[in-house]
C-alpha cells in the first residue's frame, strides 16, 4: 500500500475519533445536566472566552487557508497534503471549541455545582488545590473524589461554598 494511503488513512480515523470523542463529551454533558436539573434552577458561567477566541480565529485561519490552497492548487506539487493539514486544523479547532464548551461551563444554584458531567454540593467539598498554572483546580470532596474545575467559577462560587460549608 502506498504511503501516503496510509498516512491519509490514519489522519481520516484520527479526525473521525477527535469528532466522537469531543460530541460524546458535549452529549454526556448535555444529559448530565437534563438529569440534575430536578435539583434547582441552575445559573450558567462561562469561563473559557480566551480559549474560545483561539480556537475561533485557528479555526478561520484554517479555512482560509483551506480556500487558498484550493484556489492555487495548481501552483504547488502536493497540494492535497497540505489541504489535508488544514483540514485537520478545522477539525481540531472546531472539536475543541465543543470540549471548551464543556469544560469551561459551570452551572451552579443555591445547593451546588455542575460541571462537566458531576453534581457538587456545596457541603461535600473538602478543600482546593490550585494548580501550577491557575488555569484550573483541583476540587478535593469528602468522600475522596476529586474534580477538576475552572478557577474563575470557583472564586466566583467562593462565598456560597463558604456559607455552606459553615
Amino acid at each position: 500500500m502506498d504511503l501516503n494511503i496510509i498516512t491519509g488513512l490514519l489522519i481520516f480515523f484520527l479526525m473521525v475519533y477527535m469528532i466522537y470523542s469531543r460530541g460524546k463529551m458535549f452529549v454526556e454533558h448535555k444529559k448530565g445536566l437534563e438529569t440534575v436539573s430536578h435539583r434547582g434552577n441552575f445559573q450558567k458561567i462561562f469561563t473559557g472566552k480566551i480559549n474560545l477566541a483561539v480556537y475561533a480565529t485557528a479555526l478561520v485561519a484554517a479555512l482560509v487557508g483551506l480556500i487558498v490552497f484550493y484556489i492555487n492548487r495548481t501552483q504547488y506539487d502536493n497540494y492535497l497534503a497540505w489541504m489535508l493539514v488544514f483540514a485537520v486544523i478545522i477539525i481540531t479547532a472546531s472539536t475543541d471549541m465543543l470540549r471548551t464548551y464543556v469544560l469551561y461551563t459551570t452551572y451552579y444554584n443555591d445547593n451546588g455545582i455542575y460541571h462537566d458531567t458531576e453534581y457538587i454540593r456545596y457541603s461535600s467539598i473538602k478543600n482546593f488545590k490550585p494548580k501550577r498554572i491557575p488555569i484550573t483546580t483541583d476540587v478535593y470532596l469528602f468522600n475522596g473524589d476529586m474534580h477538576t474545575m475552572p478557577t474563575k467559577a470557583l472564586q466566583f462560587l467562593e462565598k456560597r461554598i463558604v456559607a455552606k460549608k459553615k
